[in-house]
């Protein structure tokens, strides 16, 4: 049933004022102004009159939204301007809530629909399908219906996808200029290998920073699925880095090593350094960014092998420092106390000095590939210059025959 409406014809005061007596008012909605639509309400002759407790009914007009339109006449027979007001009609109550129905972002050409327990009030939840969506922000707009067919304001509530787990954390950024949008020292740090969980502050290193000292850095982690977390800062006292550290000094640590046992080896403190790498030999364990590592030996391992360890910076890393290993289960038969080989390591030439009465009649050299590089019968007997300067850096093995004896001597060529 369609409600009448109690049209207060007013305008800003509510009041029509005149010089001639005022005898009535007439009406018409909408467009219907014809002389048989419009309706002519008569009054007492009065200069003022008050239309605020005027009831005019509208029960023939449709639901919606619609104008009254009207004029006030005097006694004279002249008419005011037409003045108007906007109103609508409504279906009477009560109401009750039906259905309801949501979309994604501005695909309202998807609406879907869901039910709802009739009610006045209703306490709604939704498990809406977004497994369609891409990663990133979204909005899900949605509405109400009645039972009379009317549809509620369009709500929305803003929400974000992420990549279902694991995640792995493979990249930091920082910087300390407050422009977010082109930090000018903007630095990018690869997590090798990913983590799952990250202490940040214990790897963020400094290159050349205008700023030093104690000062405001802002820092970001992305995961494995291209998805970068907040902004984030910390006060962090930066140093004055400028360059990538010097190659730190030879490990101190066993030379001579047994299988499925833990040694300790360190190096002495490198200036600027911000971290060390270790690089240990096939199937060793241990990890550590310090100046000192713990290592395990596997069940077996090689006669010689060699642990390397370079220091790093926000500027880049050092060339690496080689120790060569040996195994203590070597056969002692292999080595001859009266040849050496010096400097080891070498960044060019190295010298083989025979001290003992037999001469070297030819001296091998391998890759740690077991490949020949090196092979020559030497004219000297007591004296052998070994040129190294072309080889690439790494792990070498000098095999030295005298007559039915071998020596075996690893060399390290480090440029």
């Amino acid at each position: 049933m369609r409600s009448k409406l109690l049209a207060l014809l007013l305008l800003a005061t509510g009041w029509a004022r005149a010089q001639d007596p005022l005898v009535g008012y007439e009406y018409w909605f909408d467009q219907a102004d014809a002389d048989n639509e419009r309706i002519f309400v008569s009054q007492t002759q009065q200069n003022e009159l008050d239309l605020g407790n005027e009831a005019i009914p509208a029960s023939t007009l449709g639901l919606g939204q619609h104008r009254i339109h009207y004029r006030i006449k005097d006694s004279s027979g002249e008419w005011s301007s037409v003045l108007y007001r906007a109103f609508s009609v409504f279906e009477t109550g009560p109401f009750e809530l039906v259905s309801g129905e949501y979309w994604f972002d501005e695909d309202d050409q998807n609406r879907v629909v869901f039910p709802v327990t009739p009610g006045q009030a209703i306490d709604l939840t939704i498990s809406p399908d977004a497994s369609a969506l891409g990663i990133g922000q979204h909005r899900i707009h949605y509405r109400l219906r009645d039972d009379h067919g009317y549809w509620s304001s369009v709500l929305y509530n803003t929400f974000n996808v992420h990549s279902a787990g694991p995640f792995e954390l493979v990249l930091m950024r920082y910087w300390s200029d407050p422009a977010y949008q082109t930090p000018t020292d903007m630095t990018e740090v690869a997590i090798n290998p990913s983590v799952s969980f990250w202490e940040t502050a214990n790897d963020i290193l400094f290159c050349d920073w205008s700023t030093t000292g104690n000062t405001e850095v802002f820092f970001q982690i992305k995961d494995d699925h291209g998805q970068w977390s907040s902004v984030i800062s910390a006060s962090i006292d930066v140093d004055a880095v400028t360059g990538a550290p010097i190659a730190p000094s030879l490990p101190v640590g066993p030379g001579s090593v047994d299988p499925n046992m833990s040694y300790d080896y360190t190096v002495t403190p490198v200036a600027g350094a911000g971290g060390y790498t270790w690089l240990l030999p096939n199937g060793w364990t241990g990890n550590s960014t310090g100046n000192s590592v713990t290592v395990q030996t596997p069940g077996t391992i090689p006669g010689i092998d060699s642990i390397g360890v370079a220091a790093y910076n926000g500027c880049g890393a050092s060339d690496t420092t080689w120790l060569v290993l040996l195994a203590t289960g070597l056969d002692p038969g292999s080595f001859n106390k009266h040849v050496r080989l010096f400097p080891n390591p070498t960044n060019g030439e190295s010298w083989i000095v025979n001290e003992g009465s037999t001469a070297i009649d030819h001296i091998l050299m391998l890759n740690s590939m077991g490949q020949v590089i090196y092979d020559e019968r030497p004219t000297s007997t007591d004296r052998y210059t070994l040129d190294l300067s072309n080889a690439a850096n790494g792990l070498y093995t000098v095999r030295i025959s005298q007559g039915t004896n071998t020596t075996t001597l690893p060399v390290m060529v480090q440029h």
